[in-house]
Parts: structure tokens; C-alpha cells; sequence
């Protein structure tokens, strides 16, 4: 091997081995330093503050469960979820469910929490047991009646009908409103601890405003000389006693129902009984606007199917003021 071949042996190995003794220094320093990282990280991680929760996810349906929730999580960390179009009727809820708005609930209850519903009073609700389906931790809170007996249910009037309770409104009444109001506050509190403050000052809120009502309808209707009324709708019955009303009768029909017979008894019956008013959750016909006026009684048309469950009994006092103690609706002005 001449000298030149031997030279380049050599500074090839000598290249090798500072490329060793670089890679290894490079190895030890890179060793050293990921503890050091991994400390700092930790140590960074210790300090920073704590991630706050993900907001709880809550499925209501019910146009009235729905809006009662929502106030109750205003300003909060929950997220209420409406899980049917607003102007679906509850009564088709399940075949909605069960057709088009199968695949967005499907998809609204698997990161959901909780489903509020109303299957106490109304066991064909097909909210929670829906989105059970798609999510088997999802919770169950049923606004009419706790679950764990913690809090009293609302008060339910004797109904041999299927389904009568529900098909009756109990939550026209202010007392059953407030109740429906602790019984879901008190499981969101508990969905939500960090919110469990600002879900009790929209909870008194509520209750507030409700005893409020209470105490100026009471008032103004004592002032009324005539309390009788006629119902022709199913849904007041728990409207009527908590105001205090006279009924005379129930008369739920539809409006082809009505014949020149039963209209003109309608007449009669108002007249012989002197009802102040025929009450009734849509607007009547003409034929039927006629019949009542005929028997000397003024037509109220209530509000049981809005937004606002708190507005709906506030527009009702008022309505029911008018006809009835048109003086101290006058005076509340």
C-alpha cells in the first residue's frame, strides 16, 4: 500500500471517530436535556391554571321544558339543546323522532349529559329514551317529578283520561311553574356544580316573579263581582283553580264539532248560569264568537303555547283581569 492510499485510510478513520465523539456528545447533551424538559414541562404545567370544564350539554324537546331550562341556564355553562323544531306539537314528537329527526338527535345525544322531559305525567315522552339509544350515560331529569323524591312533584288533578294529566297543562298553574322551576334547577346544580350560583339566582328570579303575579292576580280578581266561566278547551283546568275561577262546565270540542244545536245550548247555558266568560287556548269561529256573545259572556283567548311559560301566565292574569275585573286591570296600568 503506497503512502498516499495509507494517508487517506487514516484521515478517514480519524474523520469517523470525531463524527463518533460528536454524535455521542450530541446523544449525552439530548439525555440530559429531556428530564430538564420534561421538568420544566411538568413544573409549567403545575403552575398554569386549572382548564375549565366542558359545558354540560343538555336535550329538551317540550316547547315549555324547554324554555323553563333555558332561563334556568342563562348565563351559565350549560348548553341547552332544543332537540325538536319550536312549533313541533309534543304530540309529534315521537314520530319525529322516529323519522327526519332521528339522525339529529341521534347525533345531539351522544355528547349529551342529560335529557329533561316530562315522563311522570306523560309516559310517552320519547325524549329520554331516545337518546338513550345513542348514549346509555345520558341522565334523565324529569321537570314534573324529581326522580330521587328529593323535592315534591307538582300537584296533579285526579284525570282518568290516558294521558289527561299532560293533556291538561299542569304547568299553567304559577305554584306548578315554580315547582317544575326547583325540581330542574336543583339537577342542573348538581350536572354543574361551578354553576350551581348563578342557576339559583335565576331560579329566585323566576319564583320572584311568580309569586308577584300570584299576589296582584289574587288581588285584582277579588275586586270581580263574577268569576263564573265556561271552558271550552281541555287544557285549563289547572289555570282555572289556581285563579280561583267559578267553572260552570267543560265543553272541549273541535271546531267541527260545534253544530247549530250544540251552539245554541252553548247559548243557553251561559245565559241561565250568568258566566261572565267562555275561556279557550285558540281563537273561536265566528259561528262560536257569536254563540257566546249571544249568551252574555265575553271570549278569552289564553296563551298556553308560547315561548315563555312565565310571560304566557303573566299575559293570562291580565286577560283574565280584563274580562273579568276590568276596574283593577284598568288600575295595574
Amino acid at each position: 500500500m503506497n503512502l498516499k492510499s495509507r494517508y487517506a485510510i487514516l484521515r478517514r478513520a480519524a474523520l469517523a471517530a470525531a463524527l463518533a465523539s460528536a454524535l455521542g456528545t450530541a446523544a449525552v447533551a439530548h439525555a440530559q436535556e429531556a428530564p430538564k424538559s420534561g421538568r420544566a414541562a411538568r413544573a409549567a404545567q403545575a403552575d398554569a391554571p386549572p382548564a375549565a370544564p366542558a359545558a354540560a350539554t343538555v336535550l329538551a324537546a317540550h316547547p315549555v321544558v324547554y324554555a323553563l331550562t333555558s332561563s334556568l341556564a342563562e348565563g351559565t355553562g350549560i348548553r341547552v339543546e332544543r332537540a325538536a323544531p319550536a312549533n313541533l306539537p309534543a304530540t309529534r314528537l315521537s314520530s319525529y323522532f322516529h323519522g327526519r329527526g332521528g339522525p339529529a338527535l341521534q347525533k345531539a345525544a351522544a355528547t349529551a349529559d342529560a335529557a329533561v322531559g316530562l315522563r311522570s305525567i306523560w309516559p310517552d315522552d320519547p325524549l329520554y329514551a331516545t337518546a338513550r339509544r345513542s348514549n346509555i350515560r345520558i341522565i334523565e331529569i324529569d321537570a314534573a317529578r324529581p326522580l330521587d323524591g328529593a323535592l315534591n312533584g307538582i300537584a296533579l288533578q285526579s284525570d282518568a283520561r290516558p294521558g289527561g294529566q299532560f293533556a291538561a297543562y299542569p304547568w299553567l298553574s304559577i305554584v306548578n311553574l315554580g315547582r317544575m322551576a326547583d325540581i330542574v334547577a336543583a339537577d342542573l346544580g348538581r350536572l354543574s356544580p361551578a354553576d350551581d350560583k348563578r342557576i339559583g339566582e335565576n331560579l329566585a328570579r323566576i319564583k320572584r316573579t311568580l309569586v308577584e303575579l300570584n299576589a296582584s292576580s289574587q288581588a285584582g280578581l277579588a275586586r270581580a263581582e263574577n268569576v263564573a266561566v265556561v271552558s271550552l278547551s281541555e287544557r285549563l283546568p289547572y289555570l282555572i283553580t289556581e285563579f280561583n275561577l267559578d267553572l260552570i262546565d267543560t265543553q272541549a270540542r273541535d271546531d267541527k264539532d260545534w253544530t247549530p244545536e250544540t251552539l245554541a245550548a252553548l247559548t243557553a247555558q251561559l245565559n241561565d248560569n250568568g258566566a261572565a266568560a267562555a275561556l279557550l287556548h285558540r281563537e273561536p269561529t265566528p259561528e262560536l264568537r257569536q254563540a257566546i256573545e249571544a249568551g252574555g259572556a265575553r271570549v278569552v283567548v289564553l296563551a298556553t303555547d308560547g315561548a315563555d311559560p312565565v310571560a304566557d301566565l303573566q299575559t293570562n292574569a291580565k286577560l283574565l283581569l280584563q274580562a273579568l275585573a276590568p276596574a283593577a286591570a284598568a288600575a295595574a296600568k
